[in-house]
C-alpha cells in the first residue's frame, strides 16, 4: 500500500505493478506501439523490465543519467547532468522508441534523455514515468505518467531488508 506524507511517499511492490498496469493501459489507448524500450538507470530499469514484458517489446537498453549529487532525499540537483550512452542506441535509428523513468520531477532527465536519444535518429520517441512528483515544476514533462504524488518518492527496491 502507498504510504503519503507531505515530504515522503513510500511506495511497495504492489503499488508498482498497479502503476505499470495502468501505466501500459494509458500506452495502448494512446494506440502507441514500440520497438524499443530504453530506460533511465538506475530507477527506470523495473519498471522498464516490466513494461517490455506487459508490451511485448523486447529490444531493450539502458541510459544513464545522475542528476543529483546522491540518493539522498532533497539531494542537490547538478546543473549540467552526468551521461554514460552506450553505443547500442545506434540500433534505434527508425524505430518507435519508449522512454522510461520511475520518477519525474523537473523533468531534466527525461528531456537530456530523449535529447540524447534524438541524435540516434529514431522514429519516434515518447517518454514516460511511473510517478509525477511535481514538487520543482508546474506541470509534467514526461508524455505519460500514471500517478500524482508530491514530495520525495521511495521506491521498493531503494529499500533494504534484513535477510
Amino acid at each position: 500500500m502507498m504510504i503519503v506524507n507531505t515530504e515522503i511517499t513510500t511506495l511497495n511492490w504492489q503499488d508498482i505493478e498497479r502503476c505499470c498496469v495502468e501505466l501500459c493501459k494509458k500506452i495502448e489507448a494512446k494506440g502507441a506501439v514500440f520497438d524499443v524500450i530504453i530506460s533511465v538507470q538506475r530507477g527506470g530499469c523495473i519498471p522498464g523490465v516490466i513494461l517490455s514484458h506487459m508490451l511485448n517489446v523486447p529490444e531493450f537498453y539502458t541510459i544513464g543519467i545522475r542528476t543529483t549529487s546522491s540518493e539522498d532525499i532533497r539531494a542537490c540537483r547538478f546543473e549540467i547532468p552526468i551521461l554514460n550512452v552506450p553505443n547500442t542506441l545506434k540500433n534505434i535509428e527508425g524505430k518507435n522508441v519508449l522512454v522510461i523513468d520511475d520518477v519525474t520531477n523537473t523533468g531534466n532527465t527525461l528531456q537530456y534523455a530523449k535529447r540524447e536519444i534524438e541524435k540516434y535518429h529514431p522514429n519516434r520517441c515518447i517518454t514516460v514515468a511511473l510517478i509525477w512528483d511535481g514538487d520543482n515544476s508546474s506541470e509534467c514533462i514526461a508524455d505519460i505518467f500514471e500517478e500524482y504524488s508530491p514530495g520525495w518518492v521511495v521506491f521498493p527496491w531503494e529499500t533494504i531488508s534484513e535477510f
